[in-house]
């Protein structure tokens, strides 16, 4: 295990946060059928788990097949009606968007490992996206059709929202509502938060004060323009234009990511454009997109549906100076990673990866 910073201790508990000194092997291969049902909240109300995972990103799902290769096992709570947090797909008419993550690079080992998984599994296909992104990866169905595959055959429910977690004598007590019933209570011997760092703020007490000053403030917003576009007439071929316009730091044509896909695109808006545009109507925001970029319609051809979404924790702006962050109390912790911690990786998957990594490797489930 690499060094370990000591921190203040919180109200009697024992704090540490961890730094990595080595990048680890990929993690383990994949389980079960993309056709496996996932679970809602249900009737957990009293019940008590050993490990549970607050978020099916990412971090929390490369945790999650860690733990379970393990023969450890966890349940995975995730608030959104699927898994997958950013990595993001929306249908826009008969039209397919990803509207977050736009698609998949190798970033470093374990994000490569991870796409040749997905290669081998017959998943993903090779993009020329241009620009930066140079060799990407996506999916015909979509990068959250990704994420269902790798979340298949784990414990998990969805539209479970966790209000809190706290230290309870020798055990975790995680607060939970699904929207629908009354508030549940779930006890865990050891907690993950890998929800963004803000969300990681308002859960945890414990966690916002190691995190220090400022993390709950550290998340750029993005505001994404969606659009079912009617034809495909004067469209460019290539699939990315880079910062097209002032404000807007991407243009995708996704349909031109595989052919014969129906004509569809999105624009995403910077931090600046997006803060200034955040209060603004849908109608603003389109005006506003087609000035930038000098048609209206924005793309010179009409359009069958638009939609806007709006990301208000899109990318980490000032990740917490640690790979994860772990609090004990007694036998029991609670912990952190993700994409919003400084875990090393190049580019935001790797990152999380790196991060899920390291916290599985300081093993605090094994005490």
């Amino acid at each position: 295990m690499g060094g370990v910073t000591p921190a203040r201790p919180i109200a009697g508990l024992q704090v540490t946060i961890h730094s990595m000194e080595r990048r680890p092997d990929p993690g383990q291969s994949a389980g079960g059928a993309l056709h496996s049902p996932f679970g809602s909240l249900g009737s957990m109300d009293g019940e008590s788990v050993d490990i549970c995972i607050v978020g099916a990103g990412f971090a929390g799902l490369h945790l999650a097949r860690l733990l379970d290769g393990s023969g450890l096992g966890c349940l995975l709570l995730d608030k959104g009606r699927s898994p997958g947090g950013r990595a993001a797909t929306r249908r826009i008419g008969d039209a397919r968007v990803d509207h977050g993550l736009p698609w998949l690079t190798a970033g470093g080992d374990l994000s490569r490992h991870l796409i040749d998984e997905f290669r081998g599994d017959g998943l993903v296909e090779p993009l020329d996206a241009g620009g930066s992104a140079g060799v990407a990866w996506a999916s015909p169905a979509g990068l959250s059709s990704l994420m269902k595959h790798l979340a298949s055959a784990r414990d998990i429910r969805l539209s479970s929202r966790v209000l809190s977690v706290s230290p309870e004598g020798d055990a975790v007590r995680l607060e939970i509502e699904d929207g629908e019933g009354p508030r549940q209570e779930l006890t865990a011997r050891h907690v993950v938060i890998t929800a963004p760092v803000p969300q990681m703020v308002e859960m945890s007490t414990e966690l916002a004060e190691a995190a220090g000053e400022g993390a709950a403030e550290a998340y750029d917003k993005a505001i994404v323009g969606l659009f079912r576009l009617v034809d495909d007439r004067g469209l460019p071929d290539r699939c990315l234009a880079e910062r097209p316009a002032d404000g807007i730091s991407r243009a995708i044509l996704e349909s031109a990511k595989y052919p014969g896909r129906p004509p569809s695109a999105s624009v995403r808006c910077d931090s600046s454009a997006s803060d200034f545009l955040w209060e603004k109507t849908d109608d603003e925001i389109w005006d506003w997109m087609a000035e930038r970029l000098g048609s209206d319609p924005p793309f010179g051809t009409p359009m069958a549906e638009r939609q806007v979404k709006r990301w208000r924790l899109s990318e980490a702006a000032r990740p917490v100076d640690a790979p994860f962050l772990a609090v004990s109390a007694g036998s029991s912790t609670i912990s952190a990673c993700g994409d919003g911690f400084a875990a090393g990786g190049p580019t935001g998957v790797e990152n999380a990866l790196r991060s899920a990594q390291a916290l599985f490797d300081s093993g605090p489930w094994r005490a």
